[in-house]
């Protein structure tokens, strides 16, 4: 997980490049030391330039099966 700051970077040269960001998600809900995930996609202005690739698999301990989902600009 990066920090804020180090998000905030990429996003500002995502939007200035005009860059497509392809955001994994799949470990968001597995968090030790009191971390915040931070979603790069709350970012001002890059929303609709983000692809969100999430499991269930990892956050549910499903190891047997390979469940998961996208979500990107409609």
């Amino acid at each position: 997980m990066l920090p804020y700051d180090e998000i905030a970077v990429l996003t500002k040269i995502a939007l200035e490049c005009d860059l497509i960001v392809i955001s994994g998600k799949i470990y968001e809900k597995i968090v030790y030391d009191g971390r915040r995930d931070n979603c790069l996609a709350t970012f001002l202005g890059i929303r609709k330039r983000t692809l969100i690739v999430d499991s269930f698999s990892r956050t549910y301990a499903m190891t047997e099966f390979r469940f998961g989902h996208i979500c990107g600009p409609g």
